[in-house]
């Protein structure tokens, strides 16, 4: 027989039971959100579609105020709140006692409605990115919350989105957002893989291919497709044709509708979509179409600073392209009247040649061929990314010399600029060394998104939205500045900058980093521990410094497998992760070792394992945050051993010690830490506070821990003993109320 894994969700203190499917219906009380039929705006549309909603069978109502349709209006919270008011208090009205749901982003918002109408459950597309508040808001509510992945925001997540393994990406995004959330208490949570939202038809269809996958989540999934174009799309006409039962609604029937399984999809996929290194981006889309259709773009600019343009021109009309300096010797008549008169400025006397920038060619005058007058250079110089594309030669001098130096370096293994370079400098490079070389000056290109406000709207001083870049440093220094944008978003995506998301970034990373290093600084002053004259003997080291070291070698390699990827927000969440561990677990459970009187062994274990992981985590950390690393080297490093390099700048990246990776063990302690949020959460629900001892915790598992992790969960938790078990039937009561509503019709 088969079984099931029974799941439910806590809805307003009633049991939601989540092993069969339960429908969420649509009302969007919003002007211009994706599907027309859902926008209700009226008191009477909105009760006719909410008693729709129910009739049809839908156990949840999600009521939307905020479009997150593509290049929607842009709405305040206050715009927003006042439009949920009005749905929230006609459904509360006319369906008292349905569930419902929010959809928003806004952690303020989330807490007016639970509080103010009794919403039951939240539904965040950003899944607390758009509101670092959100996930801190939640675990105060207490209330289901479904996270749903989303590339970009609203406004920009259809721009060529765009994923080097998707799945892969999606549960990383995922994996992430749980832990979080596990680690603040929020026990109902609920995985939306975000179909439409930050990708294409090709992503949906891959997305859905795997969702059996998504079960090692063992948590509930929100699929949304009702109504999108991945369906229409793929069998062809329009939303229109597709809805009313056409022949292209006939196909989909016939493969069984949205309630068939999805083998029909893997098949289909297979046929038609085509592989991700095929699918659209910037490089084939929007530079490939630019190539194909290059044209003509302005090269003069009315600027002083750039270089003149060759054009000199006479009254009389005539306009002559000088070629070179000979040329324009044998052409001008004052051509020494210059050179002598700018000698001392130009400093090129002895060569006898005028300086090619302004002001110095403005002087020099050429005569007109037809007329005989003297012509002048037209004002004008050429646009700076005209001739940006001579940049790999022309740095080292070339052909002239240093051959090679430029043979060397050319071409390059991967420039950066950002999307606007289309025409500019991705164009120029390539024309240039095609012409020159016959092959492409790069070999990679990482495309920047642009910067925008925290709105998602372009940055324009007539709008009064824009940031003045050197306050913003003078405000909150060039380290947080980086980190957060190494960590807000893919960098080919547009970036939100907010003043308060750089804060939290800084303090959740560079705030813990120097957190920990200010401990260890602490206690070694104190001790006069100096780690040149010891060494780290892995042999003597206690399981917690083993686990350490093995985070700590998993981190580097993954951090160097990410950047040689340039997958950089990637390294840059792996260097958060260990940091986190390393101070709120490791630094915390050793403490007691670094208080010990003497210098016993186990001191110096724990004083070289936290040296060593923080040194090396530095040096992994430098490209990143280049000021507050060298601080911790040179007080680390340089104030001990003078023949350390001048710099940790100067050092290698960190090599991997591939023998002190245990996966057992990190996977082990990875199960002790969800075990302990778990049991910090049951103890929050229970209100039992945990200096109160308790006698015995039982953990669902179908794993085993050593007796040393369990003491550790016995000491964490404050009970006497931990017994893993398979079943927890005995421990499980069931109340049943029936809705009354459906038991009427009977």
């Amino acid at each position: 027989m088969e079984t099931k894994t029974v799941k439910y969700i806590n809805v307003n203190g009633k049991l939601m039971d989540l092993s069969h499917p339960q429908v969420m219906g649509i009302l969007n009380v919003t002007p211009d959100s994706f599907y027309a039929g859902s926008r209700q705006q009226t008191e009477k549309d909105i009760i006719n579609r909410t008693s729709q909603i129910i009739e049809e069978g839908a156990s949840i109502i999600d009521i939307g105020a905020y479009s997150s349709r593509p290049n929607a209006e842009h709405i305040s919270p206050e715009e927003e709140m006042r439009r949920l008011r009005t749905g929230l208090e006609i459904i509360n009205r006319y369906h008292p006692g349905c569930v419902v749901s929010v959809d928003t982003f806004r952690a303020d918002v989330a807490r007016m409605c639970v509080e103010e109408y009794g919403v039951a459950i939240i539904n965040d597309i950003a899944a607390g990115e758009m509101d670092p508040q959100m996930f801190d808001m939640i675990a105060r509510l207490g209330v289901p919350y479904i996270i749903m992945h989303m590339q970009g925001t609203p406004q920009n997540m259809q721009m060529n989105p765009h994923y080097d393994n998707l799945l892969k990406e999606v549960f990383l995004y995922f994996s992430e957002k749980v832990q979080k959330l596990r680690d603040l208490g929020v026990k109902d949570i609920i995985l939306d893989p975000g179909f439409g939202f930050g990708k294409t038809v090709e992503h949906n269809y891959q997305l859905m291919n795997h969702l059996e996958e998504f079960s090692l989540f063992e948590l509930p999934l929100l699929v949304g497709i009702s109504r999108k174009s991945m369906i229409y799309k793929l069998l062809g006409g329009t939303l229109k044709e597709t809805m009313t039962m056409n022949e292209q609604t006939r196909k989909w029937q016939a493969y069984g509708g949205a309630n068939a399984n999805t083998d029909w999809f893997k098949e289909f996929y297979n046929d038609w979509v085509p592989s991700q290194e095929h699918s659209l981006s910037i490089g084939k889309g929007r530079f490939g179409d630019w190539l194909e259709n290059v044209q003509d773009w302005g090269v003069s600019r009315n600027r002083y600073w750039g270089t003149p343009l060759n054009i000199w021109e006479c009254e009389c009309g005539c306009q002559h392209a000088i070629g070179s300096q000979a040329e324009l010797k044998s052409m001008s008549p004052n051509y020494t009247d210059v050179v002598k008169k700018y000698a001392k400025e130009m400093d090129q006397e002895a060569n006898g040649e005028v300086e090619l920038h302004r002001p110095f060619i403005d002087d020099v005058t050429i005569t007109c061929p037809k007329c005989g007058k003297q012509m002048h250079r037209v004002p004008e110089v050429i646009d700076c990314w005209f001739d940006s594309g001579s940049m790999p030669f022309a740095q080292h001098h070339y052909p002239f010399e240093n051959k090679e130096t430029f043979e060397k370096q050319f071409p390059a293994q991967f420039i950066s600029e950002a999307v606007d370079q289309t025409r500019g400098w991705f164009y120029s490079l390539l024309a240039i060394s095609t012409l020159l070389f016959n092959k492409a000056p790069y070999e990679n290109v990482i495309v920047l998104g642009l910067v925008q406000d925290e709105n998602g709207q372009k940055m324009s001083k007539s709008k009064g939205n824009a940031v003045d870049p050197f306050d913003a440093l003078q405000t909150y220094g060039a380290d947080a500045i980086r980190w957060y944008f190494y960590t807000s978003s893919a960098p080919w995506l547009p970036s939100r900058f907010a003043g308060k998301t750089v804060v939290e970034g800084q303090r959740k990373f560079m705030g813990t980093l120097w957190n920990t290093y200010a401990f260890f600084v602490l206690y070694a002053n104190i001790d006069n521990f100096d780690a040149t004259k010891y060494s780290l003997e892995y042999d003597k080291l206690a399981v917690m410094d083993k686990w350490l070291l093995s985070r700590l070698e998993s981190t580097v390699k993954a951090v160097d497998d990410n950047l040689a990827n340039y997958r950089i927000p990637e390294a840059a969440k792996a260097l958060q992760s260990f940091v986190d561990d390393m101070s709120n677990w490791y630094v915390r459970r050793s403490r007691e070792r670094f208080w010990a009187k003497g210098m016993e062994q186990d001191k110096i274990n724990a004083y070289m394992t936290l040296y060593t992981a923080l040194v090396t985590v530095a040096k992994a950390a430098a490209p990143m945050i280049p000021f507050m690393t060298e601080d911790i080297y040179q007080n680390l490093v340089k104030s001990i051993d003078a023949s350390a390099p001048e710099s940790i700048h100067l050092c290698d990246f960190p090599e991997v010690h591939e023998n002190w990776i245990d996966p057992k063990m990190e996977e082990d302690m990875a199960d002790l830490l969800e075990i302990v949020v778990m049991g910090r959460a049951a103890r929050n629900t229970a209100n039992i506070k945990n200096r109160q001892p308790i006698g015995t915790m039982y953990v669902k598992s179908e794993f085993q821990l050593s007796e040393f992790y369990k003491e550790i969960i016995e000491d964490e938790l404050n009970v006497k003993e931990v017994v893993f078990k398979d079943d927890i039937a005995d421990f499980i009561s069931y109340s049943f109320k029936p809705q009354m509503r459906t038991v009427g019709r009977f």
